[in-house]
């Protein structure tokens, strides 16, 4: 007679002494995600990636499947890492000669109702131009230390570490019969929503998950070894979710993994992988590695060249969001600036009240009052230029959501916004910036204010 946990192991979440087998004794599969990703990483991370993966040794496998999807793919993520600069880049001189043709002509309006000398107008021009291309010098830069380009696509020393790093442990093909056999149970899986795989049924190849899954099964059969698959695709066909929260692989991957190869299966995200190779295997896994694996997307694109995300509109890239972070470092310094004014402000009208309380002249106490009339003006003037910036960056740092609700991002629209508004934001640091005298806006609600264009 079963016991009741024997009897239903695969509804339990995998035990300590469980993960700790598979990290230590078991065929560690990756994911196609997981190799394409070594190009997504800065050269540190991604190094100290390709260290964890070396320590697996000969327990380190990639079904033949994953290897094809890898270079079916690798020329499209490595033209995806170059647009993201080029886009960013692009932006950037878009708003530069926007500036140039139209901004510059309305900061010289300004100057003559406002008879700003041409020194002064220069003052306020010179720093936004200065912004704009000390941020084009530092994606540029940037891009260099990534060390991902179009260049690569003939000279890869992404592509020569992975290939040092699964030499000889890559799976072998199927044979056309076989494959013939394997694609039409996919396909039955796919019509009766069995895992994995029925998921992709909309993608260009939807058997790619089964294949995969059949082969990984086929080598763990051979190795007698507990499976771990280490992958970045959270979908409902690898992962078993109750309530929000991951338990474990498929119930019925791990009783098919069982029944089919007589071993265990554990699936893990990139992120639980890596901090259970710190614990396990005594790898150098940095708190900044983890960082950059949580923030990519779960990969439903990463097979697709064409797809939705692409298509909705989503222009910003992760590097146009670096763009916009030096941009937001602007405005934040811009608010500390004028936090310390403010004070100052609210000091220079304690004294003009004090010195109101003890006058008992009243011509005197008329220079005062109206002393202390310019100080107030001035201080409310500084309170809703902070309530702007304020803002402005609640603004640029609230993501739109589009593609019904699956993807986060900046549309093009919204992009031309933040833009407009980084650059009122940098002409009105430049404004601020003449001897600390801020001119006061009439009305609140002026349009001319980047607080009201939210």
């Amino acid at each position: 007679m079963a016991d009741l946990d024997s009897a239903f192991r695969e509804y339990y979440p995998p035990s300590r002494e469980q993960r700790q087998a598979a990290m230590t004794e078991g065929m560690v599969c990756l994911d196609t995600n997981v190799l394409l990703d070594a190009y997504r990483f800065n050269p540190r991370v991604r190094d100290e990636l390709l260290v964890v993966l070396e320590k697996l040794s000969n327990r380190l496998w990639v079904p033949h499947q994953v290897a094809f999807e890898f270079h079916k793919n690798r020329i499209n993520v490595i033209s995806d890492q170059a647009k993201s600069y080029t886009d960013a880049l692009k932006s950037l001189e878009e708003f530069r000669g926007h500036f140039a043709e139209n901004i510059i002509s309305k900061i010289g309006h300004l100057g003559r109702t406002v008879a700003l000398t041409k020194a002064e107008g220069e003052d306020i021009v010179r720093p936004i131009l200065a912004g704009i291309n000390s941020t084009i010098q530092e994606i540029g830069a940037l891009q260099q230390r990534h060390g991902v380009h179009l260049d690569m696509i003939t000279n890869d020393n992404v592509l020569a570490r992975l290939e040092s790093l699964l030499k000889g442990k890559v799976g072998d093909p199927y044979t056309a019969e076989d494959e013939e056999k394997e694609r039409q149970e996919a396909q039955r899986r796919i019509d009766n929503k069995l895992p994995p795989g029925y998921a992709d049924a909309s993608k260009s190849d939807p058997h790619g998950d089964y294949l995969l899954w059949s082969q990984i099964l086929r080598e763990a059969k051979i190795r007698n070894a507990p499976i771990l698959f280490v992958t970045r695709d959270g979908k409902s066909d690898w992962f078993r979710r109750e309530k929000g929260q991951t338990i474990s692989a498929r119930v019925e991957l791990i009783r098919e993994a069982r029944e089919t190869a007589g071993c265990e299966l554990i699936a893990m995200s990139t992120q639980t992988f890596l901090l259970h190779a710190r614990e396990y295997l005594d790898a150098q896994v940095s708190d900044e590695l983890l960082r950059e694996v949580e923030k990519f997307p779960e990969p439903e694109d990463d097979l697709q060249p064409n797809s939705s995300a692409r298509q909705s509109g989503d222009e910003v890239t992760f590097m146009t969001r670096v763009a916009l972070h030096y941009l937001l470092k602007e405005i934040e310094s811009e608010r500390s600036r004028l936090r310390s004014l403010t004070s100052q402000a609210q000091r220079q009208m304690d004294h003009y009240s004090h010195l109101l309380e003890e006058s008992d002249s009243p011509l005197e106490r008329s220079v005062i009052e109206d002393q202390r009339g310019d100080s107030e003006d001035r201080l409310t003037a500084l309170r809703r230029r902070i309530r702007q910036l304020s803002q402005t960056k609640n603004f640029l740092r609230s993501p739109v959501v589009i593609n019904e609700g699956n993807s986060v991002g900046y549309p093009r629209e919204h992009l031309e916004r933040v833009l407009s508004i980084i650059g009122s934001q940098i002409i009105m640091r430049g404004l601020a910036a003449r001897e600390s005298e801020i001119a006061v806006t009439e009305d609140e609600s002026d349009p001319r204010l980047p607080g009201t264009w939210i």
